[in-house]
Protein backbone atom coordinates (compact mmCIF):
# COMPACT_ATOMS: atom_id res chain seq x y z
CA UNK A 1 0.00 0.00 0.00
CA UNK A 2 1.03 3.64 -0.53
CA UNK A 3 2.51 4.98 2.93
CA UNK A 4 3.23 8.28 2.30
CA UNK A 5 2.82 10.90 -0.37
CA UNK A 6 4.58 14.36 -1.53
CA UNK A 7 3.19 16.52 -3.68
CA UNK A 8 4.35 20.07 -5.49
CA UNK A 9 2.49 21.95 -7.82
CA UNK A 10 -0.39 19.70 -8.20
CA UNK A 11 -3.69 22.51 -7.80
CA UNK A 12 -3.29 23.76 -4.09
CA UNK A 13 -0.88 20.78 -2.78
CA UNK A 14 2.84 23.02 -2.64
CA UNK A 15 5.61 21.37 -0.84
CA UNK A 16 2.46 18.44 0.44
CA UNK A 17 3.29 15.63 2.38
CA UNK A 18 0.84 12.86 3.81
CA UNK A 19 1.59 9.57 6.09
CA UNK A 20 -0.95 7.38 5.48
CA UNK A 21 -2.18 4.58 8.02
CA UNK A 22 -3.56 1.10 7.32
CA UNK A 23 -7.37 1.33 7.11
CA UNK A 24 -9.53 4.49 7.46
CA UNK A 25 -7.81 7.75 6.70
CA UNK A 26 -10.51 10.13 7.55
CA UNK A 27 -9.91 14.14 6.27
CA UNK A 28 -11.58 16.75 7.80
CA UNK A 29 -11.58 20.14 7.41
CA UNK A 30 -13.24 23.60 6.17
CA UNK A 31 -14.76 23.71 2.51
CA UNK A 32 -11.68 24.88 0.45
CA UNK A 33 -8.85 23.77 2.50
CA UNK A 34 -8.37 21.08 0.02
CA UNK A 35 -9.57 17.46 0.68
CA UNK A 36 -10.90 17.13 -2.45
CA UNK A 37 -7.89 18.05 -4.30
CA UNK A 38 -5.75 15.12 -1.66
CA UNK A 39 -8.08 13.04 -3.45
CA UNK A 40 -8.05 14.59 -6.88
CA UNK A 41 -3.99 13.80 -6.96
CA UNK A 42 -4.83 9.82 -5.82
CA UNK A 43 -6.85 9.79 -9.18
CA UNK A 44 -4.25 11.06 -10.88
CA UNK A 45 -2.24 9.16 -9.91
CA UNK A 46 -3.49 6.34 -11.04
CA UNK A 47 -4.34 7.63 -14.23
CA UNK A 48 -0.62 8.44 -14.72
CA UNK A 49 0.05 4.63 -14.51
CA UNK A 50 -3.05 3.24 -16.86
CA UNK A 51 -2.09 5.87 -19.76
CA UNK A 52 0.26 8.78 -21.27
CA UNK A 53 0.83 11.39 -19.77
CA UNK A 54 -0.93 13.92 -22.05
CA UNK A 55 -4.27 11.84 -21.49
CA UNK A 56 -4.00 11.12 -17.87
CA UNK A 57 -4.02 15.23 -17.17
CA UNK A 58 -6.74 15.34 -19.36
CA UNK A 59 -9.07 13.05 -17.58
CA UNK A 60 -8.60 14.59 -14.31
CA UNK A 61 -9.66 17.79 -16.26
CA UNK A 62 -6.84 19.61 -17.89
CA UNK A 63 -3.30 21.20 -17.66
CA UNK A 64 -5.10 24.52 -16.25
CA UNK A 65 -7.43 22.76 -13.87
CA UNK A 66 -4.47 20.66 -11.95
CA UNK A 67 -1.23 23.11 -12.46
CA UNK A 68 -1.05 25.44 -9.57
CA UNK A 69 -2.21 28.83 -10.68
CA UNK A 70 -0.14 31.87 -9.91
CA UNK A 71 -1.29 35.00 -9.95
CA UNK A 72 -3.63 35.91 -12.31
CA UNK A 73 -2.97 34.22 -15.64
CA UNK A 74 0.17 32.10 -14.87
CA UNK A 75 0.93 28.51 -13.49
CA UNK A 76 3.22 27.00 -12.37
CA UNK A 77 5.59 24.55 -15.36
CA UNK A 78 5.22 21.69 -13.29
CA UNK A 79 4.08 18.85 -10.60
CA UNK A 80 6.45 16.81 -8.86
CA UNK A 81 5.29 14.35 -6.95
CA UNK A 82 6.89 11.13 -4.50
CA UNK A 83 5.18 7.82 -3.57
CA UNK A 84 6.64 5.42 -1.08
CA UNK A 85 4.84 2.03 -0.58
CA UNK A 86 5.26 -0.93 1.26
CA UNK A 87 3.53 -4.28 -0.76
CA UNK A 88 3.21 -8.05 0.28
CA UNK A 89 4.30 -10.06 -2.42
CA UNK A 90 4.47 -13.95 -0.67
CA UNK A 91 3.48 -15.26 2.53
CA UNK A 92 7.45 -14.44 3.52
CA UNK A 93 8.49 -11.48 1.44
CA UNK A 94 7.74 -7.75 1.23
CA UNK A 95 8.22 -5.05 -1.18
CA UNK A 96 9.00 -1.69 -0.56
CA UNK A 97 9.40 1.23 -3.36
CA UNK A 98 9.90 4.69 -3.52
CA UNK A 99 8.46 5.87 -7.03
CA UNK A 100 8.93 10.18 -7.64
CA UNK A 101 8.28 12.09 -11.26
CA UNK A 102 8.32 15.19 -12.55
CA UNK A 103 6.12 16.78 -15.16
CA UNK A 104 6.55 19.74 -17.06
CA UNK A 105 4.15 21.62 -19.18
CA UNK A 106 4.86 24.79 -21.07
CA UNK A 107 1.80 26.32 -22.27
CA UNK A 108 2.79 28.35 -24.51
CA UNK A 109 4.12 25.12 -26.95
CA UNK A 110 1.31 22.79 -25.90
CA UNK A 111 3.74 20.10 -24.80
CA UNK A 112 3.48 18.17 -21.91
CA UNK A 113 6.05 15.27 -20.64
CA UNK A 114 7.77 13.50 -17.76
CA UNK A 115 10.86 15.58 -17.50
CA UNK A 116 12.79 12.99 -14.84
CA UNK A 117 11.61 9.63 -13.48
CA UNK A 118 12.66 7.51 -10.93
CA UNK A 119 12.73 4.13 -9.05
CA UNK A 120 14.18 2.52 -6.24
CA UNK A 121 13.02 -0.79 -5.00
CA UNK A 122 14.16 -3.32 -2.21
CA UNK A 123 12.87 -6.70 -1.00
CA UNK A 124 11.74 -6.82 2.70
CA UNK A 125 10.92 -9.17 5.83
CA UNK A 126 8.02 -7.17 7.03
CA UNK A 127 5.68 -4.43 6.18
CA UNK A 128 7.00 -1.06 6.55
CA UNK A 129 4.54 1.76 7.78
CA UNK A 130 6.53 4.52 8.33
CA UNK A 131 9.04 5.71 5.93
CA UNK A 132 10.44 7.76 8.26
CA UNK A 133 11.18 5.16 10.80
CA UNK A 134 14.69 4.48 11.66
CA UNK A 135 16.63 2.09 9.61
CA UNK A 136 13.99 2.36 6.98
CA UNK A 137 16.44 3.74 4.36
CA UNK A 138 18.68 0.82 3.13
CA UNK A 139 20.54 0.07 0.05
CA UNK A 140 18.37 -0.71 -2.56
CA UNK A 141 17.84 -3.56 -4.87
CA UNK A 142 17.23 -1.49 -7.75
CA UNK A 143 17.47 2.03 -8.43
CA UNK A 144 16.49 4.00 -12.07
CA UNK A 145 16.44 6.96 -13.16
CA UNK A 146 14.76 8.43 -16.08
CA UNK A 147 16.18 12.22 -16.85
CA UNK A 148 14.63 14.30 -20.10
CA UNK A 149 14.83 17.79 -18.99
CA UNK A 150 13.93 19.05 -22.72
CA UNK A 151 11.50 16.44 -24.24
CA UNK A 152 14.10 15.42 -26.64
CA UNK A 153 17.05 14.13 -24.72
CA UNK A 154 16.48 11.64 -22.53
CA UNK A 155 18.87 9.19 -20.81
CA UNK A 156 18.27 6.23 -18.36
CA UNK A 157 20.73 4.81 -15.86
CA UNK A 158 20.81 1.85 -13.61
CA UNK A 159 22.37 3.05 -10.75
CA UNK A 160 22.13 0.10 -8.50
CA UNK A 161 21.06 -3.57 -9.05
CA UNK A 162 21.26 -6.54 -6.98
CA UNK A 163 21.18 -9.61 -9.68
CA UNK A 164 20.43 -12.15 -6.58
CA UNK A 165 16.90 -10.38 -6.43
CA UNK A 166 16.19 -9.97 -9.69
CA UNK A 167 16.22 -12.71 -12.47
CA UNK A 168 15.25 -11.74 -15.67
CA UNK A 169 11.79 -13.68 -17.34
CA UNK A 170 11.81 -12.15 -20.54
CA UNK A 171 14.13 -10.48 -23.63
CA UNK A 172 17.45 -11.44 -22.26
CA UNK A 173 19.05 -14.58 -21.07
CA UNK A 174 19.53 -14.89 -17.15
CA UNK A 175 22.87 -16.18 -18.06
CA UNK A 176 24.15 -13.22 -19.10
CA UNK A 177 26.43 -10.72 -17.44
CA UNK A 178 25.19 -8.23 -15.09
CA UNK A 179 26.39 -4.99 -17.44
CA UNK A 180 24.19 -6.68 -20.66
CA UNK A 181 21.58 -7.41 -18.15
CA UNK A 182 21.76 -3.57 -17.16
CA UNK A 183 22.54 -2.09 -20.74
CA UNK A 184 19.06 -4.37 -22.10
CA UNK A 185 17.04 -2.77 -19.36
CA UNK A 186 18.48 0.89 -19.99
CA UNK A 187 17.53 0.14 -23.73
CA UNK A 188 14.64 -0.93 -23.53
CA UNK A 189 13.41 1.46 -21.09
CA UNK A 190 14.35 4.40 -23.23
CA UNK A 191 12.33 2.05 -26.29
CA UNK A 192 8.71 2.66 -23.96
CA UNK A 193 9.10 6.07 -24.47
CA UNK A 194 9.33 7.13 -20.60
CA UNK A 195 9.01 10.61 -21.74
CA UNK A 196 5.13 10.02 -21.94
CA UNK A 197 4.79 6.87 -20.23
CA UNK A 198 5.68 5.67 -16.65
CA UNK A 199 9.08 3.97 -16.16
CA UNK A 200 7.64 1.50 -14.03
CA UNK A 201 6.12 -0.66 -17.43
CA UNK A 202 9.95 -1.00 -18.11
CA UNK A 203 10.07 -3.22 -15.21
CA UNK A 204 7.69 -6.14 -16.26
CA UNK A 205 9.75 -8.33 -18.84
CA UNK A 206 12.48 -8.29 -15.94
CA UNK A 207 11.16 -8.40 -12.52
CA UNK A 208 8.93 -10.80 -11.39
CA UNK A 209 6.93 -8.40 -8.97
CA UNK A 210 6.47 -5.42 -11.16
CA UNK A 211 2.98 -6.11 -11.16
CA UNK A 212 2.57 -5.92 -8.30
CA UNK A 213 3.89 -2.30 -7.86
CA UNK A 214 1.33 -1.19 -10.48
CA UNK A 215 -1.50 -2.73 -9.23
CA UNK A 216 -0.50 -0.35 -5.73
CA UNK A 217 -0.08 2.74 -7.78
CA UNK A 218 -3.13 2.17 -9.99
CA UNK A 219 -4.98 2.07 -5.88
CA UNK A 220 -9.25 1.63 -6.24
CA UNK A 221 -12.01 3.25 -7.08
CA UNK A 222 -13.33 6.33 -5.64
CA UNK A 223 -17.25 6.86 -4.51
CA UNK A 224 -19.34 9.65 -4.24
CA UNK A 225 -22.83 8.74 -4.30
CA UNK A 226 -25.87 10.63 -5.97
CA UNK A 227 -28.95 9.51 -5.30
CA UNK A 228 -30.75 11.12 -9.00
CA UNK A 229 -27.96 9.14 -10.75
CA UNK A 230 -28.94 5.85 -8.96
CA UNK A 231 -32.79 6.00 -9.66
CA UNK A 232 -32.56 5.93 -13.46
CA UNK A 233 -33.24 3.31 -14.87
CA UNK A 234 -30.88 0.30 -16.22
CA UNK A 235 -30.94 -1.53 -19.06
CA UNK A 236 -29.98 -5.75 -18.25
CA UNK A 237 -27.04 -6.06 -20.44
CA UNK A 238 -24.91 -3.06 -19.18
CA UNK A 239 -22.31 -4.35 -17.08
CA UNK A 240 -22.41 -4.90 -13.39
CA UNK A 241 -20.45 -2.41 -11.23
CA UNK A 242 -21.20 0.01 -9.17
CA UNK A 243 -19.93 3.23 -10.72
CA UNK A 244 -18.53 6.71 -9.23
CA UNK A 245 -21.70 8.40 -8.81
CA UNK A 246 -23.29 5.06 -7.55
CA UNK A 247 -25.32 4.44 -10.37
CA UNK A 248 -25.15 0.89 -11.26
CA UNK A 249 -26.42 -0.49 -8.60
CA UNK A 250 -29.91 -2.42 -10.17
CA UNK A 251 -27.16 -4.29 -12.71
CA UNK A 252 -25.03 -4.75 -9.48
CA UNK A 253 -27.78 -6.21 -7.29
CA UNK A 254 -29.07 -8.38 -10.12
CA UNK A 255 -26.20 -9.91 -10.99
CA UNK A 256 -25.98 -10.82 -7.50
CA UNK A 257 -29.61 -12.46 -7.49
CA UNK A 258 -28.42 -14.04 -10.78
CA UNK A 259 -24.64 -15.37 -9.23
CA UNK A 260 -22.95 -14.03 -12.19
CA UNK A 261 -19.49 -14.68 -12.40
CA UNK A 262 -16.47 -12.38 -10.98
CA UNK A 263 -16.25 -9.45 -14.26
CA UNK A 264 -13.68 -6.77 -14.38
CA UNK A 265 -13.95 -2.99 -14.52
CA UNK A 266 -10.53 -2.53 -16.12
CA UNK A 267 -9.47 -3.96 -19.59
CA UNK A 268 -6.71 -6.88 -19.90
CA UNK A 269 -3.34 -5.52 -20.69
CA UNK A 270 -0.17 -8.19 -21.62
CA UNK A 271 0.54 -8.03 -17.97
CA UNK A 272 -1.24 -9.62 -15.02
CA UNK A 273 -1.49 -6.74 -11.80
CA UNK A 274 -4.04 -7.06 -9.53
CA UNK A 275 -7.18 -5.33 -11.44
CA UNK A 276 -10.19 -4.11 -9.78
CA UNK A 277 -12.33 -6.77 -9.18
CA UNK A 278 -16.10 -7.65 -8.02
CA UNK A 279 -17.30 -10.33 -6.72
CA UNK A 280 -21.27 -11.30 -7.42
CA UNK A 281 -22.97 -13.81 -4.92
CA UNK A 282 -26.43 -14.41 -3.70
CA UNK A 283 -24.83 -14.20 0.49
CA UNK A 284 -23.80 -11.03 -0.71
CA UNK A 285 -27.11 -9.66 -1.37
CA UNK A 286 -28.26 -11.20 1.59
CA UNK A 287 -25.91 -9.23 3.75
CA UNK A 288 -27.07 -6.13 1.45
CA UNK A 289 -30.53 -6.66 2.42
CA UNK A 290 -29.58 -7.25 6.23
CA UNK A 291 -28.12 -3.88 6.36
CA UNK A 292 -30.88 -2.31 4.56
CA UNK A 293 -33.16 -3.48 6.92
CA UNK A 294 -30.70 -2.31 9.79
CA UNK A 295 -31.07 1.63 8.24
CA UNK A 296 -35.03 1.25 7.58
CA UNK A 297 -36.72 -1.33 9.85
CA UNK A 298 -40.04 -0.93 7.60
CA UNK A 299 -38.78 -2.25 4.87
CA UNK A 300 -38.83 -6.32 4.29
CA UNK A 301 -37.38 -7.33 1.21
CA UNK A 302 -35.68 -6.28 -1.52
CA UNK A 303 -36.07 -7.85 -5.41
CA UNK A 304 -34.81 -7.09 -9.05
CA UNK A 305 -36.65 -8.04 -11.81
CA UNK A 306 -36.52 -7.89 -15.93
CA UNK A 307 -38.52 -6.32 -17.62
CA UNK A 308 -38.61 -8.81 -20.77
CA UNK A 309 -40.90 -5.69 -22.76
CA UNK A 310 -37.86 -3.29 -22.88
CA UNK A 311 -34.78 -4.92 -21.18
CA UNK A 312 -35.05 -2.76 -18.00
CA UNK A 313 -34.04 -4.04 -14.46
CA UNK A 314 -37.08 -2.78 -11.70
CA UNK A 315 -35.60 -2.60 -8.20
CA UNK A 316 -38.72 -3.74 -6.42
CA UNK A 317 -38.61 -2.67 -2.26
CA UNK A 318 -41.33 -4.70 0.12
CA UNK A 319 -42.06 -2.10 2.59
CA UNK A 320 -44.51 -2.52 6.28
CA UNK A 321 -45.71 -0.21 9.23
CA UNK A 322 -48.47 -1.27 11.14
CA UNK A 323 -51.25 -2.81 8.79
CA UNK A 324 -49.71 -1.05 5.75
CA UNK A 325 -47.90 -3.21 3.32
CA UNK A 326 -46.76 -2.34 -0.45
CA UNK A 327 -43.99 -2.86 -2.85
CA UNK A 328 -42.86 0.26 -4.23
CA UNK A 329 -40.00 1.22 -6.89
CA UNK A 330 -36.27 2.05 -5.79
CA UNK A 331 -37.47 5.58 -7.07
CA UNK A 332 -39.80 5.96 -4.46
CA UNK A 333 -37.48 5.71 -1.67
CA UNK A 334 -35.93 8.32 0.23
CA UNK A 335 -32.04 9.46 -0.98
CA UNK A 336 -30.95 8.84 2.29
CA UNK A 337 -32.07 4.99 1.92
CA UNK A 338 -30.88 5.12 -1.98
CA UNK A 339 -27.56 6.34 -0.70
CA UNK A 340 -27.13 3.95 1.76
CA UNK A 341 -28.12 1.17 -0.41
CA UNK A 342 -25.58 2.07 -3.29
CA UNK A 343 -22.61 2.86 -0.75
CA UNK A 344 -23.28 -1.18 0.97
CA UNK A 345 -23.25 -2.32 -2.19
CA UNK A 346 -19.72 -1.12 -3.45
CA UNK A 347 -18.24 -1.62 0.04
CA UNK A 348 -19.93 -5.17 -0.08
CA UNK A 349 -18.60 -6.21 -4.01
CA UNK A 350 -15.54 -4.23 -4.37
CA UNK A 351 -12.17 -5.64 -3.77
CA UNK A 352 -10.60 -1.86 -4.25
CA UNK A 353 -12.50 1.16 -2.57
CA UNK A 354 -10.16 3.92 -2.58
CA UNK A 355 -11.81 6.49 -1.15
CA UNK A 356 -15.93 7.81 -0.19
CA UNK A 357 -16.24 11.78 -0.45
CA UNK A 358 -18.97 13.18 2.16
CA UNK A 359 -20.38 9.95 3.03
CA UNK A 360 -22.50 11.67 5.34
CA UNK A 361 -24.85 13.61 2.52
CA UNK A 362 -28.13 12.59 2.66
CA UNK A 363 -27.84 9.61 5.51
CA UNK A 364 -29.12 10.00 8.94
CA UNK A 365 -26.74 10.21 11.53
CA UNK A 366 -26.90 6.70 12.82
CA UNK A 367 -26.08 5.53 8.98
CA UNK A 368 -23.16 7.75 8.80
CA UNK A 369 -21.94 6.15 12.12
CA UNK A 370 -22.38 2.73 10.54
CA UNK A 371 -20.53 3.07 7.47
CA UNK A 372 -17.15 3.98 9.32
CA UNK A 373 -17.73 0.85 11.16
CA UNK A 374 -18.50 -1.30 8.18
CA UNK A 375 -15.94 -0.01 6.15
CA UNK A 376 -13.51 -1.20 9.50
CA UNK A 377 -14.81 -4.74 8.86
CA UNK A 378 -14.46 -4.58 5.24
CA UNK A 379 -10.66 -3.27 5.41
CA UNK A 380 -10.00 -5.73 7.86
CA UNK A 381 -11.10 -9.16 5.84
CA UNK A 382 -8.33 -8.15 3.47
CA UNK A 383 -4.96 -10.67 3.49
CA UNK A 384 -2.71 -7.53 3.17
CA UNK A 385 -2.44 -3.97 4.76
CA UNK A 386 -4.80 -0.83 2.66
CA UNK A 387 -6.06 2.19 2.79
CA UNK A 388 -9.22 4.02 2.30
CA UNK A 389 -9.71 7.82 2.66
CA UNK A 390 -12.81 9.32 3.59
CA UNK A 391 -13.49 13.07 3.59
CA UNK A 392 -16.47 14.48 5.98
CA UNK A 393 -17.90 17.71 7.68
CA UNK A 394 -20.27 15.64 10.21
CA UNK A 395 -19.72 15.83 13.80
CA UNK A 396 -21.80 12.42 13.87
CA UNK A 397 -18.96 10.39 11.65
CA UNK A 398 -16.35 11.56 13.79
CA UNK A 399 -17.63 10.84 16.58
CA UNK A 400 -17.81 7.36 15.46
CA UNK A 401 -14.08 7.57 14.46
CA UNK A 402 -10.94 6.96 16.16
CA UNK A 403 -8.76 9.81 16.82
CA UNK A 404 -5.66 8.31 15.27
CA UNK A 405 -8.24 7.74 11.76
CA UNK A 406 -8.26 11.61 11.67
CA UNK A 407 -6.47 14.12 9.81
CA UNK A 408 -7.09 17.65 9.91
CA UNK A 409 -6.63 19.72 6.70
CA UNK A 410 -6.53 23.18 6.30
CA UNK A 411 -4.95 25.68 3.73
CA UNK A 412 -2.44 28.29 4.81
CA UNK A 413 -1.66 30.84 2.58
CA UNK A 414 -2.90 29.24 -0.52
CA UNK A 415 -0.98 25.92 0.07
CA UNK A 416 -3.21 22.61 1.45
CA UNK A 417 -1.94 21.21 4.73
CA UNK A 418 -2.27 17.80 6.12
CA UNK A 419 -2.03 16.64 9.70
CA UNK A 420 -2.35 13.75 12.43
CA UNK A 421 -3.70 14.54 16.16
CA UNK A 422 0.01 14.67 18.08
CA UNK A 423 -1.57 14.27 21.22
CA UNK A 424 -3.35 10.92 20.95
CA UNK A 425 -4.21 9.53 24.60
CA UNK A 426 -4.85 13.40 25.67
CA UNK A 427 -7.31 13.49 23.25
CA UNK A 428 -8.53 9.58 24.16
CA UNK A 429 -8.85 10.21 27.82
CA UNK A 430 -10.54 13.48 27.01
CA UNK A 431 -13.47 11.66 25.25
CA UNK A 432 -13.57 8.76 27.68
CA UNK A 433 -13.81 11.53 30.68
CA UNK A 434 -16.33 13.68 29.09
CA UNK A 435 -18.91 11.50 27.35
CA UNK A 436 -17.95 13.89 24.62
CA UNK A 437 -17.31 12.51 21.25
CA UNK A 438 -14.13 13.81 18.87
CA UNK A 439 -16.85 15.46 16.73
CA UNK A 440 -17.77 17.79 19.50
CA UNK A 441 -13.80 18.89 20.13
CA UNK A 442 -12.97 19.13 17.20
CA UNK A 443 -16.02 21.48 15.95
CA UNK A 444 -15.15 23.16 19.18
CA UNK A 445 -11.56 24.04 18.10
CA UNK A 446 -10.78 22.07 21.30
CA UNK A 447 -8.14 19.52 19.28
CA UNK A 448 -6.53 22.68 16.67
CA UNK A 449 -3.62 22.51 18.54
CA UNK A 450 -3.59 18.70 19.92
Amino acid sequence: MITKIKVDGFKSLSDFSLNLNSGLNILVGPNGAGKTNIILFFEFLSQLVKNPVAKAVSTVGGAGSIFKKIGEENYQDNISFKIFGSKKHSSKQYIVYEYEARIKTSFEKDTIFYSNQRIKIRTASKFWANPDAKFYKSKWDLDIVFENEDSKSSSVKILNLDRRKFKPRFLINENKSKSDFINRLEEFALEQNPNVKPIIYCLFPFIEFSEVLISDLVGGETFNVVPSKVKESEDAATPAEIKRDGSGLATTLYAMKKSKPKTENMRRIFFGYDRPERSFKPETLQKVKSYLKLANNTITDLDIENDPFDNKLIVKISIETGDYSAILPLSAMSDGTIKWLSLITAILTSKTIFSIEEPENFLHPWMQAEIAQIMRDHLSEKNSNSFVLMTTHSESLLNSSKPEEVIIVDLVDGRTTARRIKNLKLVKDEISNSGFGLGHFYFSNSIQNA
